[in-house]
């Protein structure tokens, strides 16, 4: 059966548009029997702003501000795939170093929401 049994803040790493390299936030789920992980753009855009578009191709998610730069816009396209007909992430396992230096710059998904809806 498919049981959450914790949840937590996750980094993904990704290419913006420019060539730069983002990292984003978002909220999990751990579900031990599953070997996929899902992004919630819903979430995240509640917690951190920006927006996305989509087309019958691919997603197009433009990311507002930075931690080193608030006034930064980048956009990361992700392309829809035939397979599964869902936009996908590729390669967007961080480091431990990226984890551990980029990671401590996000507030925890969880105390935000924490923040805005009260402990769950």
């Amino acid at each position: 059966s498919n049981t959450v049994v914790g949840y937590g803040t996750v980094l993904y790493r990704c290419i913006a548009t420019d060539g730069s390299t983002c990292f984003i936030p978002g909220l999990a789920y751990h579900l031990p029997s599953t070997d996929i992980r899902l992004f919630s753009p819903q979430a995240y855009f509640q917690h951190y702003g920006g927006k996305a578009t989509i087309d019958a191709e691919k997603v197009s998610i433009r990311l507002q501000g930075s931690v080193t730069d608030k006034r930064s816009v980048h956009t990361i396209v992700l392309p829809i795939d035939c397979g599964c007909n869902l936009p996908l992430f590729r390669d967007a396992a961080c480091t431990a170093w990226e984890q551990q230096t980029v990671g401590r710059h996000f507030k925890t998904v969880v105390a935000v929401q924490q923040e805005l809806e009260g402990p769950f």
